[in-house]
């Protein structure tokens, strides 16, 4: 990130302390990420981020598999996510949406898998054009801010037992794999998708590995 946005179209998720700033991640991320900012959406980019969000599936390792009409709603409604918590997204010098990631709270609608005290990161997803920019750690790791700031012990998400890329992006970031936290395939015939969990009562020495892996979750 290469430096400080301020987004006044963007209403803080409820129960949050988090005020109208964009700023997702107290620090620059230069080296990892030249040139992107990481921010919450705006509301007008909320249908971008749903076709992003498509065409970054579609082109990935489950791009195969048929969708369920659930999935297909997640996928495409960027607005109800953000309600759900927070939408992030990377841009890029010249104000492109290049990458977005969702972080939700338990017990909301998007949310499959939190617990009390939990933030649950879904979807990350990379433009095809600009895998291994970095764009992908840089995300997570505003993620893991976005949720320090809402006051959660711990980030957990799952992802595709295809994704290879995701699994190490995810390992290096610190994150534990989860063998007790069953969740449901993304489809009737896919493998059951790894449950991964990052605890955040200490500060994590590793949020800043993994930064050219390329990614989708």
């Amino acid at each position: 990130m290469t430096g400080i946005q301020t987004n006044a179209n963007t209403e803080p998720p409820a129960g949050s302390s988090i005020g109208t700033s964009a700023v997702v991640s107290p620090e620059a991320d230069a080296d990892s990420a030249p040139g992107l900012i990481l921010r919450h959406a705006r509301p007008t980019e909320y249908e971008l981020v749903g076709a992003l969000t498509e065409r970054s599936f579609a082109a990935g390792p489950y791009g195969h598999f048929a969708r369920s009409p659930e999935r297909e709603r997640l996928e495409r409604d960027a607005g109800a996510r953000a309600r759900s918590g927070a939408l992030l997204v990377a841009v890029d010098a010249d104000g492109a949406v290049v990458g977005s990631a969702t972080l939700v709270r338990p017990g909301t609608p998007e949310s499959r898998l939190a617990t009390t005290g939990e933030a649950e990161l879904r979807l990350l997803v990379v433009d095809p054009s600009r895998q291994r920019s970095g764009a992908g750690a840089a995300l997570v790791r505003a993620c893991i801010a976005e949720a320090r700031r809402w006051g959660a012990n711990a980030v957990v998400l799952d992802t595709g037992s295809l994704n290879s890329a995701a699994q190490r992006l995810y390992e290096r970031t610190g994150f534990d794999r989860l063998t007790d936290r069953p969740v449901e395939p993304y489809a009737p015939d896919a493998p059951a998708p790894l449950v991964y969990r990052l605890a955040l009562d200490i500060e994590n020495d590793n949020e800043g590995a993994g930064a050219n892996a390329g990614e989708q979750a």
